[in-house]
């Protein structure tokens, strides 16, 4: 509660003052007066609303003696018209000039001046507004105010009246804000730092849960809008490793702004490099060829041995390769991979396809575009259909949602063939795999996810299945 008016803090940023009847002279109440307080307030209003093209205020709305406003930084700076040599307080000019004081609030007085005796021109005073006001014009007053100013660390409400207290004040200021920059400046250049070597695909990525990309070839973007379009996750984890330039990987980041992709440059055969990207937290690590890399015999080389390097690190996580020619899935399996994807694989029949049975591939084609909304799909198996026909639940999704159910999966942990075999490339190799293949038994079969495909009617769900169906 002031001596003029009353601020009370309703909320919301909003403050309510309410202008009092009180009359005060020389720091002394005098009386009650009238309507007093609603006259200052219509005279404040006045001002408010005709000088706010010139400077904004806090002015919002005001009844009778009660005005309501925002709350803002006020600049503590008061300006007084005076007419006479009066005054008792320490601003006031009769107080200095009875002292032999005759610059002032930087004009000169004459000397005669006897107290209560009319100015002979009226003057205008700038002071400071705080617990203890002051002259602007006082000495090394105005240099004192613009440097609080400057520094924006307040207006004075406890602050030295020494000019050795304020000069030690001014270097504690200007220390400050020179520590202030210094410590924002270095923890800017880490950051600054930490994002380049981001981007640049030199820092360690630290996620888990994650896909790894290794390799880059013409069909790598693919293999990525294919991910993305049968991610069930709400955000699709992404580390590239590879040596491409530093434009495609910002072209990237542009193209997949729905994925959260990361960069590590380098060679993905490294075990340093796999570790920048976090190959033992990983959920699924895919090594495709790098077709266009100069430096290797064969783009089949540096899968196997990518392989090899990603299982030494982590024997669990789960690796899908690529690779360009059959003769080497032998080597690639004793690489302990988990799945692979062969070059040839579809790409002969879907040919022989479109010459003998028109139709087949065109289906085909569709049931494995990932933005397809035909595409194959795997579900989870109710709990209730655990040991019960096939049949019923071939219904079941048929009458619920219309889908097709196709076949029946299920994730194991399975020997195969190609890890039993000798580790040098010899003709034994070949010898036992050609007669596994006249037998029916083919490398090629060796999945740790096995399928049953449209079974018969009475085959019985086995708990761990899931279903493969057409939406």
């Amino acid at each position: 509660i002031g001596k003029v008016r009353k601020v009370t803090d309703i909320g919301y940023d909003l403050l309510m003052m309410t202008a009092s009847n009180r009359l005060s002279a020389f720091d002394k109440h005098m009386c009650q007066l009238n309507n007093k307080g609603n006259i200052l307030n219509y005279i404040s209003k006045w001002w408010f609303q005709n000088t706010e093209n010139i400077i904004e205020n806090h002015y919002i709305y005001s009844n009778s003696n009660h005005m309501i406003v925002k709350k803002t930084q006020p600049i503590k700076l008061e300006f007084i018209v005076r007419g006479h040599m009066t005054g008792s307080t320490n601003t006031s000019i009769w107080p200095m000039y009875n002292r032999g004081e005759r610059d002032m609030y930087g004009i000169k007085f004459r000397d005669g001046y006897q107290k209560n005796q009319k100015l002979d021109e009226i003057i205008l005073t700038p002071t400071t507004k705080g617990v203890s006001d002051s002259p602007i014009t006082e000495k090394e007053t105005p240099f004192w105010w613009a440097i609080v100013t400057m520094t924006t660390v307040g207006y004075g409400d406890f602050s030295p009246s020494t000019p050795e207290g304020r000069l030690f004040a001014v270097f504690i200021m200007f220390a400050g804000i020179a520590l202030v920059s210094l410590l924002t400046a270095s923890i800017s250049s880490i950051y600054v730092a930490k994002r380049i070597r981001e981007d640049k695909g030199l820092e360690k990525i630290n996620i888990s849960d994650h896909i790894v990309l290794c390799g880059w070839n013409q069909n790598a973007e693919s293999i990525i809008d294919s991910l993305r379009n049968l991610s069930e996750k709400d955000s699709l984890h992404l580390v590239l490793v590879n040596d491409i330039h530093e434009d495609i990987v910002n072209h990237l980041r542009n193209k997949y702004k729905d994925i959260d992709l990361h960069f590590v440059a380098g060679d993905f055969t490294s075990e340093e490099i796999l570790k920048r990207a976090s190959i033992e937290d990983a959920n699924t690590v895919v090594v495709i060829p790098n077709i266009d890399d100069e430096k290797i015999g064969s783009p089949d080389e540096k899968t196997i041995f990518a392989t090899l390097t990603i299982k030494s690190i982590s024997s669990t996580v789960r690796v899908v390769a690529y690779l360009m020619q059959r003769e080497n899935l032998t080597h690639i399996r004793r690489a302990n991979v988990d799945e692979v994807v062969l070059s040839d694989d579809f790409g002969a029949y879907m040919l022989a396809s479109h010459v003998m049975d028109p139709g087949i591939p065109q289906t085909t084609k569709g049931l494995l575009n990932a933005s397809s909304d035909e595409r194959l799909k795997r579900v989870d198996i109710p709990s209730q259909f655990i040991g019960r026909p096939f049949d019923d639940l071939f219904n079941y999704f048929r009458s619920t949602n219309g889908s097709i159910l196709v076949g029946l999966f299920s994730e194991e942990e399975n020997l195969g063939i190609g890890e039993v075999l000798s580790a040098d490339s010899s003709a034994l190799d070949a010898f036992i795999e050609r007669k596994l293949n006249e037998g029916g038994i083919s490398l090629q079969e060796e999945s740790k996810v096995t399928t049953v495909i449209n079974p018969k009617s009475n085959f019985l769900i086995e708990e761990g299945q899931r279903a493969i169906v057409i939406p």
